[in-house]
């Protein structure tokens, strides 16, 4: 009888370690990344078995910090494409995971400036944190003008010294600016110069060919190419891309043309050439 009760007794403690094996909780851990562009980032983890809210940021052991960003977000990836979560966003636990810190730099203001004359107060401005295109001189409120006088590009120098951006050009937004608005002398006529296009390189027959047939489909009858730029057969000469517009014209059997070539002296750094027509 001992024997058997002892048995039983084996056989329920058997029983009950094996229900306590099925029932355990498995710990997970959530690893915290900090993040940082370059350098050695930070780490910090979080270990539960079961359903719980993150640690925010501000409780992490050590500190995260990423000097003149904000925190955003954690995501699963570091570039921010996997999932997100918020800060102190409730986190399943059910599988080990690595977040990565989401920053975000600070706004930045580019202020356009029309630059008329040196008291002209007129300006714009575009406000972002990341690398993007510089708004279109056409889409600018309040629009820039100066008449008589054709925009070619911006500066950061009222004088066309400083560095050069052209039109719709990407901008890093790292830093704040002041643009200077850079205009080129037009020659009167009896019908107003319009501008057809800009070409960066005397090469770029694509830009060339599409000019052309924009002054082709118009029935323009003077064109116009300015050489902005010191280079006198720089990356879109002139005198180059005038001539492969006039053979372009000839070869359609466009109306005859009066081309006209003129150049403006050194505008920070660039060098391109602008189509008027009229």
């Amino acid at each position: 009888m001992r024997g058997i009760a002892k048995g039983i007794v084996g056989a329920l403690i058997a029983s009950m370690l094996s229900m306590s094996s099925a029932n355990a909780l498995t710990l997970h851990t959530v690893t915290f990344e900090e993040n940082l562009p370059s350098g050695t980032s930070q780490v910090a983890f979080q270990t539960s078995a079961v359903s719980t809210t993150l640690t925010p940021l501000g409780s992490l052991v050590p500190s995260f910090n990423y000097p003149n960003h904000s925190f955003v977000s954690w995501n699963t990836q570091p570039t921010g494409s996997g999932t997100k979560y918020l800060n102190g966003a409730v986190f399943s636990f059910s599988s080990d995971t690595t977040l990565y810190a989401q920053w975000q730099s600070p706004n930045q203001v580019v202020t356009f400036r029309q630059n008329r004359t040196l008291s002209d107060q007129t300006y714009a401005s575009e406000i972002k944190n990341a690398p993007s295109n510089l708004t279109l001189f056409s889409n600018l409120n309040p629009q820039f003008s100066n008449p008589g006088y054709g925009f070619v590009g911006w500066n950061t120098e009222a004088s066309g010294k400083g560095t050069s951006y052209l039109d719709g050009a990407k901008y890093s937004f790292a830093t704040s600016v002041t643009l200077y608005a850079q205009w080129v002398k037009v020659i009167t006529t009896s019908s107003p110069l319009v501008l057809v296009g800009v070409v960066r390189h005397s090469r770029d027959q694509a830009t060339i060919q599409r000019l052309a047939t924009t002054i082709n489909s118009r029935h323009f009858h003077r064109i116009e190419v300015v050489q902005v730029g010191a280079a006198k057969s720089g990356p879109a000469s002139a005198t180059k891309v005038a001539s492969s517009l006039t053979q372009l014209l000839l070869q359609r059997g466009g109306p005859e043309v009066t081309v006209v070539i003129r150049r403006v002296g050194n505008i920070g750094s660039l060098n391109f050439a602008e189509v008027f027509a009229s």
